[in-house]
């Protein structure tokens, strides 16, 4: 089975070649053959928090003037936590 990496490689090469995506699917197709692979997304569960919510939200309340980067280094989290 293709990566969707590989697939959107070739997608991105035809694109390049000013071919369309349905002639694109029909020439993966034609060389790789017919798959019953899915190529959707498979659900996954949400991963675990490693902050309890209710430590940022008092560190807020605490001081509302203080950056998301500054809170980020202070609970020592990702500022893409926020």
């Amino acid at each position: 089975m293709m990566s969707k990496r590989d697939i959107r490689a070739i997608m991105l090469y035809e694109f390049k070649r000013d071919t369309n995506a349905a002639k694109t699917a029909q020439q993966i197709k034609e060389t790789f053959g017919r798959s019953n692979e899915d190529l959707g997304n498979e659900e996954r569960e949400r991963p675990e928090s490693v902050l309890d919510n209710d430590v940022p939200r008092e560190a807020v309340e605490a001081n509302p003037l203080t950056t998301v980067r500054e809170f980020a280094k202070d609970l020592n989290v990702s500022k893409s936590f926020y």
